[in-house]
């Protein structure tokens, strides 16, 4: 092998290990980058979510919360908790046209331990107190749990339910 020869391989080489070790530094930057503005976007979410966990809502106030809009949250209530159930494809079942749309902007604490399917919120619904719902069969009850953890793993809690005459943080809504 000549003088020449050694010198291109070396070249060859060099460059191979420069091209090597440029693209490790893009893709780490880039792999830093992604990852930095995918966490960017949890504390995003995560702020909206702790500014919305103050929501203390009348049944009044949470039926205007279904999705009418693809902005606009879906909110539903269960044991007084409301949960956006806007993400994790809720919004194809509970939004407008979903197959539990009937659920949308409701206390649906009676209906998910009963397995009731109804037709849709009444006025006397929203006129009456908060359902205690302390009077479930174990059966009843276990399915209402049931419905609690599902929804806990899957939606984040945004606020409670409150009774008409509370004094409640959002009377603008």
């Amino acid at each position: 092998m000549s003088k020449s020869d050694i010198i291109t391989v070396l070249a060859l080489a060099g460059l191979a290990t420069g091209f090597h070790l440029l693209y490790n530094i893009y893709t780490n930057r880039s792999y830093t980058k992604d990852k930095k503005e995918a966490n960017d976007f949890e504390k995003i979410l995560e702020s909206e979510y702790e500014e919305k966990a103050d929501l203390r809502l009348t049944k009044r106030q949470l039926i205007n919360f279904v999705g009418k809009t693809p902005e606009e949250p879906i909110y539903i209530a269960i044991r007084n908790k409301i949960y956006d159930v806007s993400v994790n494809e809720g919004r194809d079942f509970y939004g407008p046209g979903g197959a539990y749309s009937m659920f949308a902007g409701r206390d649906v604490s009676r209906l998910f331990s009963m397995f009731d399917f109804d037709g849709g919120v009444t006025e006397k619904e929203l006129d009456a107190p908060i359902d205690p719902i302390n009077d479930l069969t174990s059966e009843q009850e276990d399915s209402l749990d049931a419905y609690i953890q599902l929804f806990e793993t899957k939606y984040k809690i945004v606020g409670e339910l409150v009774e008409s005459n509370t004094k409640n943080l959002n009377s603008g809504l």
